[in-house]
């Protein structure tokens, strides 16, 4: 995952090969490669670490009302904290004198993303309780979070997204910043590969086909740039909610296909009205 990070961020930030063109040549290269190697076959299965990493959870015996403790606590935790966090940011943004949305907009939006992540996280405890890569999960949105939202490489990030040439102009390195950039992304899809693998106790050549537009649907439906970290992992949440629950009702793949494409088209509508409203 290393190396093909360092290829793909040094194709894109010092040959300017656009980064989708990049990103797709080097997925075909990828799956070819994956093939070739594996013969075309399903290995597995895997050691029990491996399994764990993929569906084990957490040991506890703490309940409450007879839910799972550490579910219910993590509930309560991010409630607070996206309250805290929402408050924070819109009055931060009318310190500096930027517009913020309408308070029905604001409402309406965390009551969205209480309703999705909760309606996870009971469901979790109901079972199982917390999973172990929840728990990682959430560990790695608090950092990337932190990173992108208070420290200098997190806003070079943004600004090089947001316009190349102008971060450029601006005294940035463009260039390290999306060689950086593209490498994590790499390391992390590695992780997940490892997740996936895991999950399922195999490796096949044809798993996580698909998921790089899951990935795309849910930053949309989190709010893209504007909401960062926390909006993807908010919007991670309800497409879960959305698969979860069209398999338990029995719709077949071409009607879960024409769901999801509604959603994000609703999704993007809602972001575009948000925008409106705020400027307004």
């Amino acid at each position: 995952g290393l190396v093909i990070g360092v290829l793909q961020g040094m194709t894109i930030a010092y040959l300017n090969v656009p980064a989708f063109i990049a990103t797709l040549g080097f997925e075909l290269m990828v799956k070819g490669s994956a093939i070739a190697v594996s013969g075309g076959q399903t290995l597995g299965p895997f050691v029990k670490p491996i399994q764990y990493l993929g569906g084990g959870f957490l040991p506890s015996s703490f309940r409450l009302f007879g839910y799972d403790g550490i579910c219910l606590i993590a509930l309560v935790a991010f409630a607070v904290y996206s309250v805290y966090g929402e408050v924070r940011k819109r009055a931060k943004r009318r310190k500096y004198g930027f517009r913020v949305a309408s308070v029905p907009t604001t409402v309406l939006k965390l009551a969205a993303i209480l309703f999705s992540v909760g309606f996870v996280l009971f469901s979790f405890s109901i079972h199982n309780g917390m999973p172990f890569m929840l728990v990682v999960l959430i560990a790695l949105a608090l950092v990337y979070g932190y990173i992108s939202n208070n420290t200098a490489f997190g806003r070079y990030v943004y600004a090089v997204g947001a316009n190349r040439n102008a971060a450029r102009l601006s005294g940035v390195n463009d260039r390290k910043v999306i060689l950086a950039v593209f490498i994590n992304a790499a390391l992390l899809s590695s992780f997940a590969g490892l997740v996936v693998a895991g999950r399922l106790n195999a490796a096949t050549n044809n798993a996580g086909s698909g998921y790089e537009l899951e990935a795309i649907a849910a930053v949309s439906i989190g709010g893209g740039s504007r909401a960062g970290i926390f909006g993807a992992f908010v919007g991670a949440a309800i497409m879960s909610i959305v698969n979860n629950g069209m398999n338990v009702l029995g719709l077949g793949a071409d009607m879960q296909k024409v769901a999801k494409g509604l959603i994000l088209l609703l999704a993007v509508l809602f972001d575009m009205y948000s925008k409106k409203r705020s400027k307004d």
